[in-house]
Order: structure tokens, then sequence, then C-alpha cells
């Protein structure tokens, strides 16, 4: 999806929720410094723009409680080919070719205003997979069904590459089930576990075998 993507913007937001596991709405309201917006030299800062959610330091990003479902503030990490790649060059050069970059504290501005929202990211994560179809000649995108109000849902969406994200983490991973419904923001543990966890009777065996009392 990344490689069939032709704009930065779009690039960026696809690997960011692939390794974050975020919600759209979530990263849609991603806030940024004024340092981090890389203004010219000449520009006063704009105020209130002091504090960011992402620390390039440290490659995490606070999800803070005004924006999280579940009201409770989490920090999730990303990779270093993230932070190497399409972040660096999304805040150094991509995020300028936008009209409201200058004043916009988001992350991602939106063509025609200083927040891109929610159903902008789903187009961008909709739009890939069908491009994947054309270009790569696969059949990832499909319209699944279309709901009560008309409105066609898809295969592939940003919601999808959570649930990638949470189904890899707690089954191809070490990761324990309760570190894995912190990062994905979940209310309870048990949801996690309903959503993500594989069900396989010989779970636990070789961990016994290592482990249990003689």
């Amino acid at each position: 999806m990344i490689e069939v993507t032709p704009d930065l913007r779009g690039k960026t937001v696809i690997r960011l929720l692939w390794q974050t596991g975020l919600r759209a709405d979530e990263a849609a309201n991603l806030r940024i410094s004024a340092e981090q917006m890389n203004l010219p030299e000449d520009m006063d800062d704009p105020d209130g723009l002091d504090s960011s959610d992402l620390d390039r330091d440290n490659r995490t990003i606070t999800v803070r409680e005004e924006i999280s479902k579940n009201n409770q503030e989490r920090t999730v990490a990303y990779q270093q080919s993230l932070a190497d790649s399409f972040l660096s060059e999304w805040l150094e050069r991509g995020r300028k070719k936008y009209r409201d970059w200058r004043t916009s504290p988001y992350l991602f501005p939106g063509d025609r205003g200083e927040q891109m929202r929610n159903d902008g990211i789903r187009d961008i994560v909709v739009d890939a997979a069908w491009k994947v179809n054309d270009v790569k000649d696969r059949d990832l995108q499909a319209v699944e069904f279309e709901d009560a109000s008309g409105r066609e849902r898809h295969r592939v969406t940003p919601h999808n590459i959570r649930h990638g994200f949470g189904s890899y983490l707690a089954n191809d991973t070490p990761v324990g089930i309760w570190e894995v419904s912190h990062i994905m923001g979940h209310q309870d543990v048990e949801t996690t576990q309903r959503t993500y966890v594989d069900a396989d009777t010989d779970t636990g065996v070789p961990e016994l075998k290592e482990f249990g009392p003689e």
C-alpha cells in the first residue's frame, strides 16, 4: 500500500497507523510543537504550541486523554524505519506543501484547513488498497457491504490496519496480553483477549513444560 501511494502524507499516515495501532481519529488529532513545525527563522512561534504529542528523541507518541476512546492517556512507540524515512521527510519538507502548515498545531494539516479529518485518513487507506488491486493485480480491496445509510464498507480501512497490528502483537510476538491491551487503548484486557487472541488448545503448553513445578 505504501509503495503505490504517490504522496508523502499518505505514506506517512499508513506507516504510522501500522506501527502504532492508532485509531484514525487519534492520528488526526496528534499535535506537534512550533519547533517541530520547522518554521522560517523570521517567523514568531504561534501561541500555545510549546508542547507536542510526538517525542522524536524517544520515538514515542502520547495519545492524550481527550482524544483517546477510553479517556485514558497512553504512550505508543514507533520504529526507527518510520523515524528515519517518511516522518522525518514529512516534518522537514512534506508538511510545508499544505496551506496552513505555519499555523496548524496538528501533525497532519488538511488540504483546506488546519487539521486532517478522520475521513481523510480513511480515504488514504481505502484508496491505497484499491491502487494495490490495480497496480499489483491483487484482490486486496473490496466493498464488503453497504450500511443502513447506504455507505460502502470496505475490506481495508484504518480500523483493519489497527486490527492487524493488534493481532500481530498478540499472536506473533512475546508481548503480553496486558501490554497489548494498554497499547491498543482498550478499556479492559477482556476486550483485547476476545478480539485479538487466536484460540489454541495448546496455548501455554511449551511454557508449562519449561516452568511447571516438579
